[in-house]
């Protein structure tokens, strides 16, 4: 099964297994393509989407969402997880993790620009508009995307950052 036919198939079989386990916990869906594991409560979720073939796709949220140990980049201090996606395929892996903080985008932006400088990774694009900014970077064997961007919540702003890492 190639990769786009499985994530179809994944997000077919995570929705269905959402819709069935709203009050449930611990379900496991099979298809001979591959199997959904969810294990949901109203504080958090974890959902696994494994193929026959061995790719899958790992997602935690709320309070199942912790930031990975090994993840190449830094979880922003003070930040709250939101969200974590994980996958690891023939063709390599993929992280990303979605965080919030009470602090600006611009300081976001500037901290995960001091992290690569630091550490060795290339700055390959730099864009700010309209209050988002987005900075992507590349170490020779990854690459790496901050995307950082204001929201309004009922008791004040906040700066949603989205991480994203692709080995190549």
């Amino acid at each position: 099964m190639n990769l786009k036919h499985f994530n179809q198939h994944a997000f077919c079989l995570v929705i269905a297994a959402v819709s069935l386990t709203a009050c449930n916990t611990g379900t496991t869906i099979s298809t001979p393509d591959g199997k959904v594991k969810i294990n949901a409560d109203r504080d958090g979720a974890t959902y696994t989407a494994t193929s026959a073939g061995g790719a899958s796709v790992n997602v935690a949220s709320g309070n199942a969402a912790v930031y990975p140990a090994n993840y190449p980049m830094p979880q922003y201090p003070g930040s709250k997880v939101q969200m974590t996606i994980g996958s690891q395929m023939n063709s390599g892996m993929a992280d990303n993790a979605m965080l919030t903080t009470s602090d600006s985008v611009d300081k976001v932006v500037t901290f995960y620009k001091n992290f690569f400088g630091s550490n060795g990774w290339k700055i390959d694009t730099e864009f700010k508009g309209e209050g988002t900014a987005m900075l992507s970077a590349s170490n020779g064997e990854k690459t790496a995307q901050v995307t950082a961007s204001p929201t309004s919540k009922d008791s004040g702003s906040e700066t949603s950052i989205s991480l994203a890492i692709q080995k190549k």
